[in-house]
């Protein structure tokens, strides 16, 4: 499980990265809503994030077997991590009137815990 989670945390640093990255610009330089800059980001960094995660963070661990079920709970899975980045977007900007950069703070630090456990016990199981 060690390596596993030091696979995971390069990789899912480098995903954390990429749809922070991506959700700063498109509320800097396109002028969307959070919302949906995080909506966007998201979904590149889910299809991106699949193949990564398959292959290099869970390599080795668990069946291979059922593709379209593992697919469908990595989809889940996803899903409840957009859902709390959703929840820090709207707690943090929407709630609080924060700067729209806070919500990536629970991007970075909660979500990607979640994330791991997630997908260890029960995608790539």
């Amino acid at each position: 499980m060690f390596w596993q989670l030091v696979r995971f945390g390069i990789s899912g640093l480098a995903l954390t990265a990429l749809v922070s990255g991506l959700y700063g610009l498109q509320i800097t330089a396109l002028g969307l809503a959070p919302a949906l800059a995080l909506t966007t980001a998201t979904i590149i960094a889910s299809v991106i994030g699949y193949f990564v995660h398959g292959h290099f963070s869970f390599r080795a661990h668990g069946s291979r077997d059922a593709p379209a079920r593992r697919f469908s709970r990595f989809l889940i899975g996803n899903g409840l991590g957009y859902g709390l980045n959703l929840a820090f977007v709207v707690l943090f900007v929407d709630v609080l009137h924060w700067p729209r950069w806070t919500p990536t703070l629970g991007f970075f630090f909660v979500t990607p815990l979640v994330s791991f456990f997630l997908n260890r016990r029960w995608v790539y199981a």
